[in-house]
């Protein structure tokens, strides 16, 4: 019976110890926008990438999918830098390099002559 207890307990993040056995999972995007974020305001977040507490007033970062800034999210600079060099995330710089590019008019000054 105790067993029962515990496995009903592993994904529950109030109980201590749990975030380390239910590994949290990242939306689906192409891209991620990553910025610095510093808060003075005293809240705590859960870091989407670890399952782990993240206080506001420490330095960390908000990554957002695609720059949707209304589903952005609290994470550790470190896991996302674990995170983008995993592969597990792309930022938008990364994502941008792999796109085609289109073809670049150049607009010569002395093209037209009247």
């Amino acid at each position: 019976m105790e067993s029962g207890i515990a496995d009903a307990r592993a994904g529950d993040p109030r109980v201590p110890g749990a975030a380390s056995q239910a590994m949290p999972r990242l939306e689906p995007a192409e891209w991620w926008s990553v910025r610095a974020a510093h808060n003075l305001k005293p809240a705590t977040y859960r870091c989407p990438l670890c399952g782990y507490r993240l206080h506001a007033m420490s330095p960390h970062v908000l990554i957002a999918p695609e720059g949707d800034m209304n589903r952005r999210r609290h994470a550790h600079a470190e896991c996302v830098q674990a995170a983008l060099a995993q592969g597990r995330m792309t930022s938008y710089d990364a994502w941008r390099k792999s796109q085609p590019r289109k073809g670049i008019r150049l607009h010569w000054p002395f093209a037209r002559r009247p």
